[in-house]
C-alpha cells in the first residue's frame, strides 16, 4: 500500500457535550437527547484512534487525516430530521456511568477491542477511548480506564430483534457455527460497527487495513438510506415465494424462464445448476456442420457448464434444432456439465463438424439471478411497488467523502437467489472495497485471505478457488457452500478456521469487504435472499495505478487537497 505523508493531527479532541452541540459542524441535538448531557453523546465527530494505528507504525499516516464528513441526519419517520446519535450503554467504571459504543473489532489472535467514548467532566464533553477485552470476561481495559460491560449488552444492540435460531437458515452447517452466529453476527476477524458516524468515518479504514470485513447491523435504518423502502416492499411482496413463482410462475424449463422473464432482468446471469437436480439428464444429439454456429452461451453455474442464451434465426444452430435454454451436456464425447466455461468455449471454437449433446430439463425452485443493474424497473419487477435505489450510492459517497474511497459505481448490481443458493468461493478481478446491502432474507458471507497470500491486503490472482484442495490434486473447479446441502468434511473444517470470517446479514445490514480477499455469499435456506452490491476504489490503490492512469491522476489530485 502506498505511504502518504500527511500532517499528523492525532490529538484526541473531545466531542462537545450534547447540550452545546457539535464542535465540528455546530449542529445541536434535537428532542430528548438535548435535555441530557451525560446519558446520550452527540454524533461521534471526534477521531477515534484505531488499534491498527498503534500496532502498525508504518500505517500511522493513513489515520492522521480528520474526516471532512459533516454531521449526518436521519428522518424519524414523521418527516423531522434528527441527529445521528451513538448508542450508549451503562458500564460500571465508566465516567458518568455510560459508554458510547462505536465498534467492536475482533483481531486475528481472538482478542476484541472496543472503540467508544466516555464523558469527560473536566472537558465537559465526550472523549474517545480504546478498550481491550480481558479474555472472555466482562472487563474492558485501557491504560487509563477499566470498566465492566457484559458482552450480551452489546450484542442486543448489534442483533436484530428477530434473533431466533439459525437452524432453518443453515441446516447443513456445523451446529457450533450456527450457535456462534446466533449470539453475535461475526465469527473470526473483523469489525461490527454500532454508530453511524463511526461507520462513515472509519469503516473504510477498517475494511482496508483489517483484519477482516466490516458489518454495520441495521445500518440502513440508522442512516435512513433509500434501501429501507425496498426492504419493506419485499417483505410484503416476496413473503416466502420463490423467484420463479414471483417472476414467471408458468415457466417449467429454462427456455420458458428466459422468454417470460421481465425485460428489465433479461441481461441477468441465471445460475440454474442447483435447480436441475442430481438425476441423469436425458439428452439429444445434434451435429453442427458449418461455422459460424450462430449461438451464444453463458455458464450454467458461476464458472462451469454452458447454456444457450441466444440462437440466431436461420443459423446453423437453429437449423440443427438448438433453442434458447438448452444445456450442453457433451461436446463430442466429453461431458462438460462440470467443465470450466472457458474450456467449453474453446471446444466450440474447434474444427467442425461439432457434435453436441443437449438437454431441456425441468427446473425446480432453486435459481440464482445475479449481476443485473438495480435499475428502478428491475427492482419493481420483484414488487408491485415502484422502487428506486438511484440515491443509495450517491448518499453513501457524500457521507464517506474521499478520505479512503472513490465511488465510481453509481448504480448497484442486483443479486437474488432462492433459499439455499450460494456463490462460489472466488477472488474478484478488481481490488475494490465491496458494499453489500441485504434487502430480503438472510445471507452469510465467508471471507478469508487468499490461499498462500502472506498479506491479505495484497491483490492476488482472481477466479474461483477451492481452498481445501491443492492446485495439483484439485478435482473441483468451484466450491459452493450451500446452506441446505451437506457440505464436504473439508469444507466444514475450513469454515471453522480462525482466519475465516463468517458474517450474518439480515435486511438493513451494511457489509464491507475487500474484493481481492477470498469470499462467497451463501443465502439462507428458508427463503429467497435479495441483495445489492456496489464497489468503491481504494484511493491508495488508485494512486498506485491499480485502476489505470486516469484514476491514478485523480487519486493524486485527491491526496494533494
Amino acid at each position: 500500500m502506498i505511504r502518504i505523508s500527511l500532517p499528523l493531527r492525532l490529538a484526541c479532541f473531545a466531542v462537545p457535550a450534547p447540550s452545546t452541540g457539535c464542535g465540528d459542524c455546530g449542529d445541536s441535538l434535537r428532542g430528548k437527547a438535548s435535555q441530557t448531557s451525560k446519558t446520550a453523546p452527540h454524533k461521534v465527530c471526534g477521531l477515534v484512534v484505531l488499534f491498527s494505528y498503534w500496532a502498525r507504525p508504518s500505517l500511522r499516516r493513513l489515520y492522521s487525516r480528520r474526516s471532512r464528513v459533516k454531521c449526518g441526519t436521519r428522518t424519524d419517520g414523521k418527516g423531522d430530521e434528527t441527529a445521528w446519535v451513538a448508542p450508549t450503554v451503562h458500564a460500571k467504571g465508566a465516567p458518568g456511568g455510560n459508554l458510547a459504543l462505536g465498534a467492536i473489532q475482533h483481531l486475528e489472535d481472538g482478542s476484541a477491542l472496543l472503540h467508544g467514548q466516555v464523558y469527560d467532566e473536566a472537558r465537559n464533553g465526550w472523549s474517545p477511548v480504546l478498550l481491550k477485552r480481558i479474555g472472555l470476561t466482562d472487563t474492558w481495559q485501557s491504560e487509563e480506564l477499566a470498566l465492566e460491560l457484559p458482552f450480551g449488552k452489546i450484542a442486543k444492540l448489534a442483533l436484530h430483534r428477530k434473533r431466533g435460531s439459525l437452524e432453518e437458515e443453515l441446516p447443513s452447517w456445523p451446529a457450533n457455527l450456527r450457535r456462534c452466529l446466533e449470539a453475535w453476527p461475526l465469527k473470526g476477524p473483523g469489525s461490527v460497527i454500532l454508530d453511524p458516524h463511526f461507520f462513515v468515518q472509519r469503516a473504510a479504514a477498517l475494511a482496508l487495513l483489517g483484519p477482516g470485513p466490516v458489518l454495520f447491523p441495521n445500518g440502513a435504518a440508522a442512516m435512513a438510506l433509500p434501501s429501507l423502502s425496498c426492504i419493506h416492499a419485499f417483505e410484503e411482496e416476496i413473503n416466502g415465494r420463490s423467484l420463479r413463482s414471483l417472476l414467471c410462475p408458468s415457466a417449467e424449463n429454462l427456455e420458458e424462464l428466459l422468454s417470460e422473464m421481465p425485460a428489465s432482468l433479461s441481461s441477468a446471469h441465471f445460475d440454474v445448476a442447483a435447480a436441475l437436480g442430481s438425476e441423469k439428464m436425458a439428452g439429444f444429439v445434434i451435429v453442427l456442420q458449418e461455422k459460424p454456429l450462430g449461438l451464444e452461451c453463458e455458464s450454467l453455474s458461476w464458472t462451469c457448464g454452458a447454456v444457450l442464451r441466444r440462437v440466431e434465426p436461420g443459423s446453423e444452430a437453429e437449423k440443427a434444432g438448438c433453442r434458447v435454454g438448452d444445456l450442453i451436456v457433451k461436446v463430442g464425447d466429453s461431458e462438460v456439465l462440470q467443465t470450466p466455461f472457458d474450456d467449453i468455449q474453446d471446444k466450440l471454437a474447434g474444427p467442425h463438424p461439432i457434435t453436441l449433446t443437449l438437454s431441456r430439463p425441468k427446473l425446480s425452485d432453486k435459481i440464482y439471478l445475479r449481476e443485473v443493474p438495480a435499475a428502478d424497473d428491475a427492482l419493481s419487477s420483484l414488487s408491485s411497488t415502484q422502487l428506486s435505489l438511484q440515491d443509495l450510492v450517491p448518499r453513501l459517497s457524500q457521507h464517506f467523502g474521499t478520505n479512503y474511497l472513490y465511488f465510481s459505481e453509481k448504480t448497484p448490481m442486483l443479486f437474488a437467489g432462492d433459499g439455499g443458493t450460494a456463490s462460489h468461493l472466488h477472488i474478484d478481478r478488481k481490488p475494490l472495497v465491496q458494499f453489500c446491502h441485504v434487502l430480503h432474507g438472510t445471507k452469510v458471507f465467508c471471507v478469508a485471505p487468499p490461499p498462500g497470500a502472506q498479506n491479505a491486503k495484497t491483490p492476488g490472482p482472481s477466479g474461483p478457488v477451492v481452498p481445501w484442495e491443492t492446485l495439483e490434486a484439485s478435482a473441483s473447479h468451484e466450491a459452493v457452500l450451500s446452506t441446505d446441502i451437506e457440505l464436504p468434511a473439508e469444507a466444514r473444517e475450513w469454515l471453522q478456521r480462525k482466519d475465516v470470517s463468517l458474517v450474518l446479514q439480515r435486511p438493513g445490514d451494511i457489509f464491507l469487504f475487500l474484493g481481492h480477499s477470498l469470499h462467497a455469499g451463501c443465502n439462507g435456506a428458508s427463503k429467497a435472499c435479495v441483495a445489492v452490491f456496489h464497489g468503491a476504489q481504494p484511493i491508495s490503490y488508485m494512486a498506485q495505478g491499480a485502476f489505470g492512469p486516469a484514476y491514478q491522476v485523480l487519486a493524486r489530485q485527491i491526496l494533494s487537497r
